[in-house]
């Protein structure tokens, strides 16, 4: 159970980046990271301990995922069903993965106008092509 909730805090505190990337924040995740922290670091844990820390993980980790879709809606406009190029092109190219649509939103700013093609890789960046902002 152990670590399960240290996983459950590491993507708490990647999820809280990711969110405030967006402008956004979520005091709830942030004072789960430090209930856990603290209550890991209190020495003895019993089981109940781990199961009650892990359901409030469970819990603001749920509402934070809510936050970024609800956040990525307004700064990337809506999402619709799109069909998705996977062709190349010869040239230089970046490849683009991971989650964070901020990042690929400044490296599709940088390279705009100079030939150099942008590819995306992953569940997340494949998701990108969705918003309307990034279908143009």
């Amino acid at each position: 159970m152990y670590d399960i909730l240290l996983f459950l805090t590491k993507s708490l505190v990647l999820k809280i980046t990711e969110l405030t990337r967006l402008e956004k924040d979520n005091d709830e995740a942030y004072y789960a990271v430090l209930s856990t922290l603290a209550t890991m670091g209190a020495g003895e844990f019993s089981d109940e301990d781990y199961k009650n820390q892990i359901k409030i993980s469970l819990q603001a980790y749920h509402k934070i995922i809510k936050d970024i879709h609800y956040a990525q809606i307004e700064r990337y406009g809506n999402i619709s069903l799109t069909d998705v190029s996977f062709s190349t092109e010869e040239g230089k190219a970046i490849l683009v993965s991971g989650s964070d649509l901020n990042k690929l939103e400044k490296i599709l700013d940088a390279t705009k106008d100079t030939g150099i093609n942008v590819y995306t890789h992953g569940i997340e960046m494949l998701m990108a092509h969705s918003f309307d902002k990034f279908k143009s």
